[in-house]
């Protein structure tokens, strides 16, 4: 992955040296309030003018929490809330409010857009369920009522979700 240093605050970046930069190109974002974004760079309709997409961050400000709720399993009546952890190594899983999972051990990498993962449950052990947007949305809902999740990251989630629908 190719990353840019944004230094002059106003989230874009010209990289007169590259034509081209692939899709897995990030930038370093710098909020006005001193907060920091990693976000994947989208050219800007002039040639060889790129920005951040800061609708698509990888990383940002302290927004994440390990993810307890509900199931988020595609038809999963599953309605416990439950402490996730990754099944390769059994360490806990934060989501950040642009709904990237990732594992907290240390020597896994795991980090990807919840609909990139599957969900095992105690009522499909042995059955992973994909995840929608409107399956995660549920189960956000749920841990919502059950105070399990920061409230401003489930807020920031769902408004995620209702925008980018899958």
């Amino acid at each position: 992955m190719t990353e840019f240093n944004n230094n002059n605050n106003n989230g874009f970046y010209y990289p007169k040296q590259f034509k081209n930069i692939s899709e897995t190109a990030t930038v370093s974002y710098y909020y006005p309030e001193g907060e920091v974004a990693i976000a994947p760079l989208v050219q800007d309709g002039a040639y060889r003018s790129w920005k951040a997409d800061l609708d698509y961050p990888v990383y940002g400000p302290v927004d994440e929490d390990y993810l307890v709720c509900a199931c988020p399993g595609k038809g999963c009546k599953n309605e416990n809330v439950l402490t996730w952890n990754h099944k390769t190594d059994s360490q806990r899983l934060k989501i950040t409010k642009w709904a990237y999972i990732k594992c907290t051990g240390s020597s896994c990498s795991s980090n990807s857009h919840m609909k990139n993962w599957v969900f095992y449950c105690p009522d499909h052990e042995t059955d992973p369920k994909e995840t929608g947007s409107l399956s995660f949305a549920h189960a956000l809902n749920i841990a919502s009522d059950s105070r399990t999740m920061d409230d401003d990251l489930l807020d920031e989630l769902s408004k995620y979700l209702r925008k980018n629908r899958w």
